[in-house]
């Protein structure tokens, strides 16, 4: 109950323009989802569309896959495989949000290292996906996957990717 308090205090101050997106090293809203495994250098992250400093950022990390869910497609980067699974904000209302998502999920099970999966913010389509891999391979509740997607910007009244991320 705790946790749903203070997700729902986080989402109120973004939605009253109290809080903004917090940017770490040009990647709005970095976080790390698992940490490497032994002997690793990157685990998986997640996140908003990297800036040029972000890119950097990745690359001295040792992230060489990019899972993009954004309609916008990232630029080649020397060392990293892009893989994009544009999602828009029509399919993210209306539906067909389940085929990219699961295909992006997929792809980051047979590649749990040194991934970075985002969208244009970081907040729903990498929120939907993340909450979706806390559940089916972290074996998260779905209340505490669900507070983890609200405190990191996820929400929104899209009804196909809400949806989705219920498992639905």
């Amino acid at each position: 109950m705790a946790a749903l308090a203070v997700a729902l205090t986080i989402l109120a101050l973004l939605l009253c323009g109290c809080a903004s997106v917090p940017q770490t090293h040009g990647i709005p809203n970095w976080q790390v989802v698992t940490p490497p495994a032994k002997g690793e250098v990157a685990g998986i992250a997640r996140g908003g569309r990297p800036n040029a400093l972000g890119w950097r950022m990745l690359r001295a990390m040792g992230y060489t896959t990019v899972i993009n869910l954004d309609t916008v497609p990232d630029p080649a980067q020397p060392g990293m495989t892009m893989l994009q699974y544009p999602i828009t904000t029509w399919q993210q209302e209306f539906g067909l949000v389940g085929s990219q998502l699961e295909a992006a999920l997929l792809m980051l099970q047979d590649h749990p290292r040194a991934t970075f999966v985002h969208c244009k913010h970081g907040e729903n389509r990498t929120g939907a996906l993340i909450k979706k891999y806390r559940m089916e391979v972290c074996h998260w509740s779905p209340e505490r996957a669900d507070a983890e997607f609200l405190a990191f910007g996820g929400g929104s009244s899209f009804h196909a990717l809400k949806a989705y991320a219920r498992g639905h």
